[in-house]
């Protein structure tokens, strides 16, 4: 006997699984906020080049210095390498890469202070200023909360 929808009315066997729902694709930047201080490295090195193209190249206001920029290309590219295990653990080097990210923004920070008037002249230069700052934050944060063994 079926029912008023063209069914048999028959409850589901017991075995069936539900139809797959399609999963929607994790978010890039949680995931890195997600995985510890090893993402907060990475997210700190492609904040930095973001800043770089975004207010350096495209705008040609505020420019992060290269000694800068060349560690942040190696805190986003040492996750995806595989050489890179066999240098040291990778925690060990994303730890040390963001050291070396947040020492070399604190002479940032010293220089754009001596040099306030010339530097934050503009305020797209106080935004590149800004997001510079905090992909120097995100690295100390990332660095020191890496746990080496």
């Amino acid at each position: 006997m079926t029912d008023e929808t063209g069914g048999t009315g028959a409850p589901e066997p017991m075995g069936t699984t539900p139809p797959a729902t399609p999963e929607t694709p994790p978010n890039p930047v949680q995931q890195l906020l997600s995985s510890g201080g090893e993402g907060l490295v990475t997210l700190a090195g492609w904040v930095l080049i973001g800043t770089y193209i975004v207010f350096g190249l495209f705008i040609n206001e505020y420019w992060i210095g290269w000694l800068t920029l060349l560690p942040a290309v190696l805190a986003v590219l040492l996750p995806r390498a595989g050489f890179a295990q066999k240098i040291a653990p990778l925690p060990v080097l994303l730890k040390s890469v963001g050291y070396i990210i947040a020492i070399l923004g604190l002479f940032a920070i010293v220089e754009d202070l001596r040099f306030a008037t010339s530097v934050f002249d503009e305020f797209v230069d106080i935004l590149g200023t800004l997001a510079s700052y905090a992909g120097y934050v995100l690295a100390y944060l990332g660095a020191r909360s890496i746990a080496v063994n």
